[in-house]
């Protein structure tokens, strides 16, 4: 998938590649397998976090080295990681490093809203890269679908809605589980719930995507 920012005709809203979304993914669900294996050997709960913190940044400095470009989701989870060490050093609360993906998927889940002001949306780009597969007569076919159905630009829209607020949603949630629960407590149960609702987006994702498909089929469209 080509995760270089797409310009839409008649709007300047560059949308992201879903490849984009790795350090936040990594961010996400890294935490918990990595503290559970340092913790169990011994190992501090600020070296557990710090470390599992820095593996979107290892994957960020492997990218780089390949020569992909830098989006902006990276550059924003190498910013709050720096900041993050540099609070959690100064005040000696390991808390941070956790709070650090509060932020990233909060604001991943507030860029998504704004696309919603944009020509296209987010899903939209998302859904066309994953239908065409690069082929530009599929890309083509999904943009003529945009344009002709007013179901299919409803259902891309609900579904940015969805993700948006899921997003938000699981950021403040998991907000208030790191600073109410006990640090080991709060990395397992924190992982729950951002796998649960992820979970939950991409089923009702799958489902969206079957439904607008019968449609399709059943309308003659591609």
């Amino acid at each position: 998938m080509d995760e270089r920012p797409v310009v839409t005709q008649g709007s300047s809203t560059e949308t992201l590649g879903l490849r984009s979304f790795t350090p936040l993914i990594l961010d996400l669900f890294a935490p918990l397998a990595v503290y559970a294996v340092l913790s169990g050997l011994g190992a501090s709960d600020f070296v557990s976090l710090g470390i599992a913190a820095a593996l979107p940044a290892i994957y960020i400095a492997m990218a780089v080295i390949r020569g992909r470009p830098i989006d902006r989701i990276a550059i924003l989870v190498l910013i709050l990681l720096l900041v993050a060490i540099a609070l959690t050093l100064a005040t000696g609360d390991p808390r941070i490093l956790l709070a650090k993906s509060v932020i990233v998927t909060g604001a991943a889940g507030l860029y998504i809203l704004s696309t919603l002001l944009a020509e296209h949306s987010f899903i939209f780009h998302a859904s066309q890269r994953l239908f065409a597969g690069g082929d530009p007569a599929k890309e083509a076919a999904w943009e003529a679908r945009w344009q002709s159905s007013t179901g299919f630009r409803r259902a891309i829209r609900r579904l940015t809605l969805v993700w948006g607020l899921g997003l938000i949603g699981e950021a403040v949630v998991r907000a208030g589980i790191i600073y109410t629960l006990p640090v080991a407590q709060s990395v397992v149960w924190g992982q729950v719930w951002a796998i649960a609702i992820f979970s939950a987006l991409i089923a009702i994702s799958v489902r969206s995507a079957r439904r607008g498909r019968a449609a399709a089929e059943a309308a003659g469209g591609p």
